[in-house]
């Protein structure tokens, strides 16, 4: 699993008993290839920053995985350059525009992580209704899709 993955955009986030991540070929089939890129728990939500070289993989356990793809061979895997804990599953996560990431999780809590090295996010929003998708165009406008429509 290389770069050019993140290129295409097209990775899928796998849960049950082999959770983790697999690349979407670019085949008349268009079906999962390559290699798995095993993670603790399911994945529920995944956002990439090709520039950066960057994939977030949001976990059903809490934690956000950031992933930096650099080699250009197929079976090179990317380093986690950081862990992240959120704390309760995370239901969407996005790149913004000024390198930071947000992330919402099933208790209707939405983080602002300033960069991929920090520990202490912003806090959002507590306690408000379940954000099932986040979108940033450009900062400080995130937009959110609710769970109760």
């Amino acid at each position: 699993m290389n770069a050019s993955c993140l290129n295409t955009g097209l990775i899928l986030g796998c849960g049950g008993r082999s959770p983790g991540i697999r690349p979407i070929t670019a085949t008349p089939n268009m079906g999962a290839g390559g290699t798995l890129l095993a993670m603790p728990a399911s994945v529920y939500a995944i956002d990439i920053d090709p520039v950066r070289s960057l994939a977030a993989c949001a976990t059903r356990a809490g934690t956000i995985h950031l992933l930096r793809f650099g080699g250009d061979t197929e079976n090179e895997q990317p380093d986690e350059i950081t862990r992240l804990l959120h704390g309760r599953p995370v239901l969407s996560v996005c790149f913004t525009a000024e390198g930071g990431l947000v992330s919402a999780d099933d208790s209707g809590q939405v983080l602002r992580w300033p960069n991929e090295q920090e520990s202490a996010p912003e806090r959002w929003m507590t306690n408000g209704p379940v954000i099932c998708s986040l979108y940033a165009e450009a900062e400080p406008v995130v937009v959110g899709l609710g769970a109760a429509g």
